[in-house]
């Protein structure tokens, strides 16, 4: 199941790097440039970072809490 993944992901890589050559070729012979995409994520301020934290931190606590009880 996991090298049929990994061939899908290639491909997906392949296919992606393909379109990129397209678009610039179709920029190329309009005259203009193609618009910029964004890949990935965007990056997390500090603040966001932070929040991310105690979430995280109080999910942890729970689930230890939770984990705590059912011992035996």
């Amino acid at each position: 199941m996991r090298t049929i993944i990994q061939q899908l992901e290639e491909e997906k890589d392949a296919l992606t790097g393909r379109l990129r050559a397209v678009d610039a070729a179709l920029a190329a012979l309009l005259g203009g440039s193609a618009p910029a995409k964004r890949v990935g994520r965007r990056p997390m301020t500090a603040a966001e970072r932070r929040a991310v934290s105690e979430r995280m931190k109080r999910s942890w606590a729970k689930r230890k809490r939770q984990m705590g009880t059912n011992k035996k």
